[in-house]
């Protein structure tokens, strides 16, 4: 029953807004839960790789993984920082194919 209550809902909702003053508003209020829900997993995953801070004789352990390797004697470990331009090799136009 809660599917089609909620197909009978969306079709509603859509034929509403269509036609509705500042549909590009109505619009973004539905899709930007489908955005914050990314950008709020990526901030949860960069704090569970972060990296110790302080001095290295000093250091806290931030990050939850570092902390349960930690505990189980395998240390802290320096996890790799990428940017998009770092994790995809470029080929130099020598390289490519004619």
């Amino acid at each position: 029953m809660a599917p089609i209550a909620a197909t009978v809902i969306g079709l509603g909702y859509a034929v509403a807004i269509d036609k509705a003053r500042g549909e590009p508003f109505w619009k973004a209020l539905v899709f930007l839960p489908t955005g914050i829900s990314g950008v709020g997993a990526g901030v949860i995953w960069s704090l569970m790789y972060a990296q110790p801070l302080g001095n290295p004789g000093h250091q806290r352990q931030l990050g939850l993984v570092n902390q349960l390797l930690s505990l189980v004697g395998l240390g802290p470990l320096n996890f790799p920082i990428s940017t998009p331009s770092s994790s995809c090799p470029r080929r130099s136009r020598a390289s490519r194919p004619s």
